[in-house]
């Protein structure tokens, strides 16, 4: 899904740490968390949230982990997967 893409990041940083930072700052548990996400560089975030959405679009590994599926692609698939859990 990424492979036209270049990212560039210091060593031992990825959204999963980024995200570890914010949990801890704000003081809330993994496992109240939803990440929503269609690459590999979504891998690591996939293994803190408590709740792992894939969009449809996503690649086979990442659809493999999630908690939900999304029947749409993109910013509709992330629309889907809110609905589905907040609505």
């Amino acid at each position: 899904r990424n492979k036209d893409r270049l990212m560039l990041l210091p060593p031992g940083v990825d959204k999963a740490s980024g995200l570890l930072r914010v949990l801890e700052v704000l003081h809330v548990e993994r496992e109240r968390t939803v990440c929503i996400g269609d690459g590999e560089n979504d891998l690591p975030l996939f293994e803190l949230c408590g709740i792992k959405v894939a969009l449809k679009n996503s690649v086979p590994q990442l659809k493999e982990k999630a908690s939900y599926v999304s029947a749409k692609e993109d910013g509709k698939g992330v629309v889907e997967a809110l609905t589905h859990y907040f609505a």
